[in-house]
């Protein structure tokens, strides 16, 4: 069985640790740079930043009725504040600083990670291809929706941008290499994440969408 042998393969284990903290320092970072174009104080900082990195993991956990991962081990819950508190002090000694542009890109990064590490949870749980793809898109969107509402900010998945989509399309190439190929699954891993970044570049770089943008 595919989960069986993603599940005894500590390369891949380990490769998909460190993709998930990976996600968390980008994603906390995009919430820091929300916090402060709404001119949060520390609090906001941190709230905004563990709430964007660790939103859509836990609700993946909840509905995999597993153990939700921040309240096992508390390292990426500190991982998250601890890029947030960094961000602040950045933007705090800097005189211009444009937050909005490396907010689109660290999100994007941060959806690239939180995809296929989502997915690859759900297969290790038993979840077949299509509710693994559902869990991969709700891991890398979940975050930044939560942060978007609590800000006041008009969440990207409903921006026209190519945002959910490219979630959507990489993580089924990475489930569908998974499944039909002989790849190692680290090779499928890159694959999956360099093409759901490449989509969301269209749209930053080439304001690709569907209907109205930001």
């Amino acid at each position: 069985m595919l989960e069986e042998h993603i599940h005894s393969n500590s390369l891949i284990i380990e490769s998909v640790r460190y993709l998930g903290y990976f996600g968390d320092v980008a994603f906390a970072a995009t919430g820091a740079l929300v916090a402060a174009r709404k001119q949060m104080d520390i609090i906001g900082y941190m709230l905004l930043g563990a709430i964007t990195g660790m939103g859509g993991g836990t609700v993946r956990d909840l509905i995999l009725d597993r153990p939700v991962f921040w309240l096992t081990d508390s390292f990426e819950l500190l991982l998250c504040v601890g890029t947030a508190i960094a961000i602040m002090l950045i933007i705090k000694t800097k005189q211009k600083f444009n937050e909005g542009r490396m907010l689109l890109w660290a999100d994007a990064m941060g959806l690239s990670a939180f995809a296929i590490q989502g997915a690859h949870i759900a297969v290790i749980y038993g979840a077949n291809v299509f509710s693994a793809l559902f869990l991969g898109v709700l891991s890398a969107v979940g975050g930044g929706l939560m942060r978007d509402i609590i800000s006041g900010e008009r969440p990207f998945m409903l921006s026209g941008e190519i945002y959910a989509l490219a979630a959507l399309v990489g993580t089924a190439l990475y489930l569908i290499l998974l499944q039909n190929t002989v790849l190692p699954e680290y090779i499928s891993t890159m694959i999956g994440f360099c093409v759901i970044i490449g989509l969301r570049a269209l749209g930053i770089i080439f304001g690709i969408g569907f209907g109205s943008q930001r």
